[in-house]
């Protein structure tokens, strides 16, 4: 073994005895599969960073009330506390998501993958690399509105955790623990794994083939709606759809208009015609 194989490795123990022995799963964020016809494609729904699985519930509720069975994994680090999630990386997140795609695609013939933000990402380099049926992306961060993401891979080496000025209050005791763990935070060298899985999926939408639904919202404040340009102006499929939302927040799978959201990926999946959906 060369020594750096046994300093990666060094690293890689250090980062997992950081995680604290009490570390739980919250319920929210156990992972989901829900089964469904057989005859239908079986969806993989990805969430986003420092999301949970809970974020794409309603979603993958109302996919599995049309008869579709669906997974909803959660990432190493997310959904327990933020000791856990400052041990993982974008490798960690990058490769549960394509284990999840093995894990569907080794039961059924047919998987199609959508992903939320940061699951957006890592949905499009499935998608790029395996013979998916469709894509879902959304809110996808190819695109972020915060300038500083893309000077992370720098300041990551020294500026350390930084809790937010005015941190968000939620009445839910759930969300609001993954407030206090992960949303009322900054986590420079988290970021910069986020920035490296974008630079990886901005190379990987060209090789996108397959139809894809990209939703967005002009209220979103993390991710910018024109993101649904960037991606049609890379993208090789002639049936890109795009929902362009009005009130939605960022989690546009958890948003006001979620019933929408849902229903439209509901109609888009039987080839129904979606009125809210632009052909690009």
């Amino acid at each position: 073994m060369c020594q750096l194989q046994a300093y990666a490795i060094l690293i890689s123990m250090g980062r997992m005895t950081s995680i604290p022995e009490t570390t739980r799963v919250q319920t929210g964020a156990h992972p989901l599969l829900l089964p469904g016809e057989s005859r239908l494609p079986a969806i993989l729904l990805l969430h986003g960073y420092t999301g949970y699985p809970g974020d794409m519930r309603h979603l993958a509720t109302a996919l599995n009330q049309a008869g579709y069975t669906v997974s909803v994994p959660r990432y190493p680090g997310h959904g327990t506390n933020n000791r856990d999630f400052r041990a993982s990386s974008w490798r960690d997140w990058l490769r549960r998501g394509i284990d999840a795609y093995l894990d569907l695609a080794g039961r059924h013939e047919h998987v199609v993958v959508g992903g939320l933000s940061m699951g957006g990402l890592i949905a499009a380099i499935v998608a790029a690399r395996f013979p998916v049926e469709r894509l879902m992306l959304f809110a996808p961060a190819f695109r972020t509105v915060n300038p500083l993401v893309a000077l992370t891979p720098i300041l990551r080496w020294v500026v350390p955790p930084l809790r937010n000025s005015s941190p968000e209050q939620y009445d839910d005791a759930e969300r609001q623990y993954m407030a206090d763990e992960y949303w009322n935070w900054q986590w420079p060298a988290q970021t910069a794994s986020l920035n490296r899985l974008m630079h990886i999926a901005r190379r990987s939408i060209p090789d996108v083939t397959v139809p894809t639904l990209t939703v967005v919202s002009d209220a979103d404040r993390s991710v910018p709606a024109s993101v649904a340009d960037f991606i049609d102006r890379r993208i090789s499929t002639e049936q890109h759809y795009v929902v362009r939302l009005t009130e939605s927040g960022h989690v546009v799978t958890n948003g006001s208009e979620r019933d929408t959201v849902a229903e439209t990926v509901v109609a888009w999946l039987g080839d129904a015609e979606v009125p809210a959906a632009t052909r690009r």
